[in-house]
């Protein structure tokens, strides 16, 4: 009896012993994709990021050209997170990656986007197995690089189901968030370490910046294994918005994938999106209709400083107010066109989540 115990379990011992003494090594040759690892130097608020891979592919998911850029970044000028999910097969097997949004310099300008993606690391020869990543065959890497990038590759060139949700985070949160990845980055620069398909993958490493999140809590929440279903748990942490069904989420935050990543508009081409064009007086008239709707609209841009809050009003002083504070300062004054999701609380009052707000142009909309 003893002798089979022994048999059965040599085997387990051996494999463990095994994994125990793999080291990971930065050395030798890396996929194309992975050559580069970001270098993060920080100062305070500042975070001076080389390396930032900017690459646009082939049909074949071969670099066209591979370029790499540095770029410093502001976490005061952090305004937005996007939660990103593709989905390469069914059933719930997908990648999951975050995107940073920072206010540019230039208000009249784009913002700048940040991705953060979490993945194994491929020497030339190697494959992606979700097996082999529970034994230490893959590097852990954090890539830092461009909408256009990332995202492009996998929505325009390998056709996947792409899905980018905007994270409901306080400020506060928000810069949590980047800090912890980049921190994460740098340590991964200088000091490798393994992949693994159940602790250490892409949505494990984002999580593990929750402080409620405990390993083995949350390791067999099938929304965990498979990140496909992530956007689940992430509405039911409250991360996204918790007034509007999943299923309505997923349908707006999907990303075409006739946007090509070669124009230079690409970040606002995949969040364009079906906007009702309304005037003020129209929201104000019929204010629970557009409950939870995207709508376009504009007016002028009007603040109080006690407590501090901006809102949108036309001739008539019809008016809504605009969220969150940050995106509407700038404008103070102008006549702007603003595009959002439009709630209405009888005792909070009307307001416009905004998605983008921009100097008004024209007079699309009718008197």
């Amino acid at each position: 009896m003893l002798r089979r115990i022994i048999l059965l379990i040599s085997p387990l011992v051996l494999l463990t012993l095994w994994l125990l003494v793999q080291q990971p090594q930065q050395e030798g040759e890396w996929h194309p994709l992975q050559t580069r690892l970001p270098v993060i130097a920080q100062q305070g608020d500042d975070y001076l990021i080389r390396d930032i891979r900017n690459f646009r592919y082939q049909a074949d998911d071969m670099p066209a050209s591979a370029d790499y850029f540095d770029h410093s970044y502001n976490t005061e000028q952090l305004q937005r997170v996007w939660f990103g999910l593709s989905h390469f097969s069914d059933h719930g097997f997908a990648h999951a990656f975050l995107s940073f949004e920072f206010a540019n310099e230039d208000p009249e300008q784009e913002a700048d986007f940040l991705v953060a993606s979490v993945e194994a690391r491929l020497r030339p020869d190697q494959q992606y197995s979700p097996f082999a990543g529970l034994l230490r065959q893959y590097n852990r890497m954090i890539v830092l690089g461009t909408e256009a990038d990332i995202i492009g590759l996998r929505s325009h060139v390998r056709g996947e189901r792409v899905h980018l949700y905007e994270m409901t985070l306080t400020p506060e949160q928000q810069q949590h968030l980047f800090r912890g990845m980049m921190s994460d980055a740098a340590s991964l620069s200088h000091t490798p370490a393994f992949y693994n398909t159940l602790l250490h993958n892409c949505v494990t490493s984002l999580l593990r910046h929750d402080p409620d999140y405990r390993v083995w809590r949350h390791l067999f929440d099938y929304r965990v294994l498979l990140p496909g279903f992530g956007d689940g748990f992430a509405q039911d942490k409250g991360w996204l918005a918790q007034d509007i069904a999943l299923d309505q989420l997923r349908s707006e935050s999907r990303i075409a994938q006739q946007h090509d990543p070669r124009e230079n508009n690409f970040s606002a081409l995949i969040r364009a999106r079906a906007y009702l064009d309304l005037t003020l007086e129209n929201l104000v008239a019929q204010q629970s209709a557009w409950q939870h709707r995207l709508v376009r609209t504009q007016g002028v841009l009007r603040h109080h400083p006690d407590p501090l809050h901006y809102w949108i009003e036309d001739e008539r002083y019809n008016r809504v107010e605009l969220f969150p504070k940050e995106l509407a300062a700038p404008f103070l004054g102008q006549a702007v066109e603003v595009e959002g999701r439009f709630r209405f609380d009888p005792e909070v009052g009307r307001a416009v989540h905004l998605d983008r707000i921009i100097p008004a142009s024209d007079s699309r909309f009718p008197d």
